[in-house]
């Protein structure tokens, strides 16, 4: 059959779709509309529970720790997903109205506010606050629902090297790792450096990271760091250029090598200097085998990659007892390339620190009468016979400590000659009899500060007079 007009033919078509609706759908003649409120006078200052207001286009929990929130509703029920309309929103500052047109039964509501928190490998959408209500609705019923919003709880377990570990419950969420800290753990959190993890997701290591999942946040005592910028010293008649690199700022201190080796080796492991602290003077009596192994222990504790490798592994839990004598296996080391763990300064990159761009003999000049020489280093004229606390005389121009005396520093190179020509980052002989080392001693004299000079020792000898400070790419 032919329709000869249109017209009849959308009429026909709206019949025949009212009476499939009418037969197919869900929804009942009777309904009722209820408005979900978040925030208001109502609920303002319920325990816990925070408003949601729009700001500059996000809806903003009002507490300076935690920023740009937003949310989602649900809205569940046993009869179907054709048995809720949405009929639109309602902001104002006082409140966020979401309506609803509902057939008559028995629904679940909940609200979930999210924030984004930063973490070190970008961002994180995390759950910051919850609250549900279950409702009964009529035929003709138009309610207004308070939804208070909750807090969820973590828990926290608190991983500190040399301390008994700590596991803290009940924390809600947007309280920052910091106040936690200071809260709960007798302890100077500004002398520990953290990693912040999840399960195995490294979060982040600053305890300026709010909780918002169950954590584990592991400290140890922090290594300052000082950058030193790229650049080039003379040696001999050679130009010898270098990459920038991070180094310690003090030499390795006997409280820093127990808490990340469990021991304190140290000659002068007590009575120190009137006025000066114990655990602040550096730790002596180490071999060069020593040193590698705490730096790649330090760079697992930090989940940075271990410079170190022996027979293929960076563990050096594997790599057997440290020696005590010449060991062929354990000189063998290399370092693993692209790594950022700690290691031993190369004798060029520890020159070139020590001088921070002075020429003169010393760091700070060509005076070596005990007047200057006193004010930045501990040497046999001064020492009365021991170690002292680090950073006690005057650093060099890059801010580092005790570059010259109180303990010779190891380095990584093989004692050789120097080769002839320009180079640029050299790491020195690939074979030898002694590791090199640098710096002076407490019982050394003047001429042993001097930034040129250098000597060597076997790996395996330990010594009073010296210990090492530690570098980073």
């Amino acid at each position: 059959m032919k329709i000869k007009n249109t017209k009849y033919f959308f009429i026909v078509l709206m019949l025949v779709s009212l009476i499939l609706f009418s037969c197919f759908s869900t929804w009942q003649e009777g309904t009722g509309t209820f408005s979900i409120r978040i925030g208001g006078a109502d609920n303002a200052s319920a325990n816990s529970a925070r408003s949601l207001t729009n700001y500059d286009g996000f809806y903003s929990w009002p507490n300076a720790k935690v920023n740009d929130v937003w949310y989602r509703i649900t809205v569940s029920t046993g009869l179907g997903a054709d048995d809720v309309r949405h009929l639109g929103l309602n902001i104002n500052l006082r409140e966020h109205t979401e309506r609803y047109e509902v057939n008559p039964g028995l629904y679940e509501i909940t609200v979930e506010a999210f924030d984004r928190v930063a973490i070190d490998d970008g961002y994180e959408d995390v759950l910051y606050g919850i609250g549900s209500e279950s409702i009964t609705i009529t035929a003709g019923a138009n309610i207004d629902v308070n939804i208070e919003m909750k807090k969820p709880e973590f828990t926290v377990n608190f991983q500190i090297v040399n301390q008994s570990n700590t596991t803290i419950s009940n924390i809600p969420a947007g309280k920052l790792l910091n106040e936690v800290v200071n809260e709960n753990l007798d302890l100077d959190s500004s002398n520990y450096t953290w990693t912040i993890r999840s399960g195995n997701d490294i979060l982040g290591n600053s305890l300026n990271i709010p909780v918002f999942k169950n954590m584990t946040v592991r400290g140890g005592l922090q290594v300052e760091m000082i950058w030193i910028p790229g650049g080039n010293f003379q040696r001999d008649s050679s130009t010898v250029t270098l990459t920038g690199f991070n180094m310690s700022k003090y030499q390795v201190t006997q409280e820093l090598y127990e808490a990340v080796m469990g021991s304190n080796p140290s000659y002068f492991s007590s009575s120190p200097a009137t006025g000066e602290i114990q655990g602040r003077r550096p730790v002596e009596t180490v071999s060069w085998y020593d040193a590698i192994v705490f730096c790649n222990r330090l760079s697992i504790m930090e989940d940075l990659s271990p410079a170190y490798s022996i027979n293929g592994s960076t563990n050096p839990d594997t790599w057997g007892a440290i020696p005590t004598d010449w060991n062929t296996t354990w000189n063998a080391v290399t370092i693993v390339s692209g790594s950022t763990g700690y290691r031993l300064p190369t004798e060029a990159q520890w020159e070139y620190a020590c001088r921070a761009g002075a020429t003169t003999t010393y760091y700070w000049g060509d005076e070596e009468d005990y007047a200057t020489v006193d004010q930045y280093a501990w040497y046999w004229e001064n020492s009365n016979d021991m170690t002292h606390e680090v950073g006690l005389k005057q650093p060099n121009a890059f801010g580092l400590y005790d570059m010259s005396g109180n303990v010779w520093e190891w380095c990584w190179d093989w004692y050789d000659t120097y080769p002839s020509g320009d180079q640029a980052d050299p790491v020195g002989a690939s074979s030898g009899s002694y590791r090199v080392f640098r710096g002076g001693n407490w019982f050394g004299n003047v001429g042993g500060l001097q930034s040129a000079d250098r000597d060597g020792y076997d790996p395996s000898d330990r010594g009073s007079d010296i210990g090492f400070r530690v570098l980073r790419p």
